[in-house]
């Protein structure tokens, strides 16, 4: 019976739909997308062609290989049903606000539409997020809020500065009457009068609730609150303990936020924690501006990090960012990389890989020079002059080998800077994947965000926008909920169905796949080809990483 089990197994190493076979140095391992595991097999076995389908060998090889072989059939069998875990509900609602299509570049791939003239208002911008979290999601815990998508961030400084305002009236840190409890009102009250009256706030209330609330929401403005209160960093929790830090430099709404919380410790007795939402702000920069205005406002926001658009080498950078006038952006670029650090703002940088100069590896380099200790690489969409096609992706397939073989050897010597620097890079994906046992079911956060553009019209992805095919409503009737596709899974989309590597991919970009074949459902056939290429260095990475006893978790 158990002899019958093992040939049923043996039968289905062949597919390559569930199994990937790596060739280590010691041995072949097994990675089973079912389990999301990767397994030895001993070389005994693969020698004598058990894998092959000889059947009639397993009753000859030893004891030692025979029971590591049927620990690896028993873990087959328990993983024999394909499983997914169901999503969580999704409690952060993730928007995109398109304050303008302008820009001071005109890089070479940009997506934007360049012939739109239409510029955000703050009143625009603040009916959407009326919408967002009134309407759309007031069910959500956070609202991660993006700004200037298709646009330099910089530029749109007065109108960003105009919505920062609005955001204490969003996140609604104020209090209200049923945030103290009657019972003990008269005891909160003369604590309050014994801990604030002597520092002349105003006015001191009258013993009057009402009173007492229109006071406590005058003191959330108040930037040194924390400081007469004497809370001290320690009682905050870790994820808070940032703010308090920075709170000489926050803008209004975040000080709202941290009082907030400050007074909730000290009067944790009498104050209702009520459920806000907590939203968040976010832009992105090309590096070409960095007035000490646009730093404050980044420090108010606590844009941290900040990520800032560096493709590599002066020559590769200037061939695709440049100015308006023709003129590269690369002297001016690394000029301002040094006033944010010196302002002590940390920096990602995300680059854009074309074919022009498909050598990733010396692009991490030159950005590793500069200081970056985190970078992400991006290869260029299709449709562009310089996107790949299915001779040239061969070269960058060979750029990407050589950062695995960086990585092993860096390894070897225990230094994991590399891994880190690449931790939100594609190339990373896999390997973290695997890592955090978290199987890729979908490619992004497509129909899950919802993007808004300057005229109100709401898209499910930022390269959507301005296609009307893929308008899903506007700010001001709602969303179509008729024309949301909401099976965009991996196992919704017939040649990933099929992939060994699925869940340690999520599929090909619904944009590139779109511009590729004309259908986002459809697989953009390069992406694959790369990202396919990924998962299976990954898989050899750890692969190589076990056979030299360095573990996972001494690598993270």
């Amino acid at each position: 019976m158990l002899f019958d089990e093992i040939k049923k197994i043996i039968l289905q190493l062949n597919n390559s739909k569930r199994f990937y076979r790596i060739n280590g140095e010691n041995g072949t391992w097994i990675y089973d997308s079912h389990s999301h595991n990767i397994f030895r097999l001993d070389t005994e076995l693969i020698e004598k062609g058990i894998i092959n389908e000889d059947l009639n060998v397993f009753t000859n090889i030893s004891l030692e290989a025979g029971l590591r072989f049927l620990s690896f059939c028993y873990a087959i069998k328990k993983a024999k049903k394909d499983y997914i875990a169901p999503l969580p509900p999704n409690e952060k609602c993730t928007v995109m606000i398109n304050t303008s299509n302008r820009c001071n570049l005109n890089c070479s791939y940009c997506f934007r539409a360049k012939s739109d003239p239409a510029v955000n208002n703050a009143d625009t911008i603040k009916k959407t997020l009326e919408f967002v979290i009134k309407k759309h999601r007031p069910e959500a815990t956070q609202f991660i809020i993006s700004y200037s998508m298709t646009s330099e961030s910089s530029i749109d400084l007065p109108i960003l500065k105009q919505v920062a305002e609005e955001y204490i009236n969003f996140e609604n840190y104020q209090f209200i009457e049923s945030d103290i409890e009657d019972f003990c009102f008269m005891d909160f009250y003369k604590r309050l009068e014994k801990d604030l009256k002597p520092y002349h706030f105003g006015e001191f209330p009258r013993e009057d609730k009402k009173e007492v609330i229109k006071y406590l929401n005058s003191l959330l403005g108040k930037r040194d609150l924390m400081d007469i209160l004497n809370i001290s960093e320690s009682m905050f929790n870790e994820r808070d303990k940032s703010e308090f830090l920075k709170r000489r430099v926050l803008g209004k709404w975040r000080i709202f936020r941290l009082n907030r919380w400050g007074l909730e410790i000290l009067y944790d007795k009498y104050i209702h924690k009520r459920r806000v939402p907590f939203v968040a702000f976010g832009f992105m920069t090309n590096g070409t501006c960095s007035s000490q205005e646009y730093i404050d406002f980044i420090k108010a926001c606590d844009v941290n990090p900040l990520w800032i658009s560096i493709d590599g080498p002066k020559d590769v950078h200037n061939a695709n960012r440049k100015y308006n006038t023709g003129n590269g952006s690369y002297d001016d670029v690394i000029k301002n990389v040094k006033i944010f650090r010196k302002n002590g703002i940390e920096l990602i940088a995300t680059a854009v890989v074309t074919a022009n100069f498909p050598r990733p590896l010396e692009i991490i380099n030159h950005l590793q020079e500069l200081g970056f200790n985190q970078i992400t690489l991006t290869p260029v969409r299709p449709g562009c002059e310089c996107s790949f096609n299915e001779i040239n992706v061969k070269e960058l397939l060979l750029g990407y080998d050589e950062i695995y073989t960086a990585l092993e050897k860096s390894a070897l010597k225990h230094d994991f800077r590399l891994f880190y620097l690449l931790k939100q890079d594609m190339s990373m994906l896999a390997f973290y994947s695997f890592y955090q046992k978290t199987k890729m079911i979908q490619r992004c956060e497509f129909n899950n965000q919802i993007v808004v553009d300057s005229k109100g019209e709401i898209y499910p992805c930022v390269y959507f926008t301005d296609n009307k095919d893929f308008c899903y409503g506007n700010i001001y009737d709602g969303i179509d909920k008729n024309k949301i596709q909401h099976d965009i899974y991996i196992n919704h989309r017939e040649k990933c169905n099929e992939c060994w590597a699925r869940y340690l991919c999520g599929g090909t970009c619904l944009y590139a796949s779109y511009k590729a074949k004309g259908n986002h459902l459809s697989i953009d056939p390069i992406e694959c080809t790369i990202k396919k290429h990924m998962a299976e260095r990954c898989m050899k990475l750890i692969v190589f990483l076990y056979e030299h006893n360095i573990s996972l978790d001494e690598v993270l």
